[in-house]
């Protein structure tokens, strides 16, 4: 009799790119993009007369696994550092980011994330030198990018 084949219940969907090259994979990725209007109002009046769009913000969060002898923070592209890590200067002179989400099963993008700006880091670690990585960020533009990536 043939064994059943065993298939993992739940596993990391997405590969996040920052630039061109492939970070991590993501066990969680989360962009919100809110837009917010302003009533215009008429003097007596009570009812609002219509509203008008003056900003469309950017955020998120993603939730990464990988060996603890690789933090975020030590990762660099040509560019240079992907995460600001260590002075007051360097964090302030950090280059915003083009974040590219990526689908692990077609290998398809799926988001790209322009202006990237990351905003905080928690860190959970577990057994076996697996550390957990988990960040916020705030951007300028989030797109539906359907792509091949390969």
């Amino acid at each position: 009799m043939p064994q059943p084949q065993l298939r993992p219940f739940s596993s990391p969907r997405c590969l996040l790119y920052f630039g061109k090259q492939p970070i991590a994979l993501a066990t969680g990725f989360q962009v919100r993009e809110s837009i917010t209007q302003f009533p215009i109002e008429a003097l007596g009046d009570v009812y609002v007369k219509s509203h008008e769009t003056v900003a469309i913000r950017v955020s998120g969060s993603f939730d990464t696994m990988h060996i603890l002898s690789r933090p975020l923070s030590g990762l660099t592209d040509a560019a240079g550092p992907l995460w600001p890590y260590g002075s007051t200067q360097e964090v302030i002179n950090f280059e915003p980011l083009t974040v590219t989400v990526v689908d692990d099963l077609t290998k398809r993008s799926v988001l790209r994330i322009t202006s990237m700006s990351p905003e905080s880091r928690t860190w959970t670690i577990a057994t076996g030198s697996v550390m957990m990585e988990n960040g916020t960020f705030v951007a300028i533009k989030v797109e539906e990018h359907r792509s091949p990536i390969l």
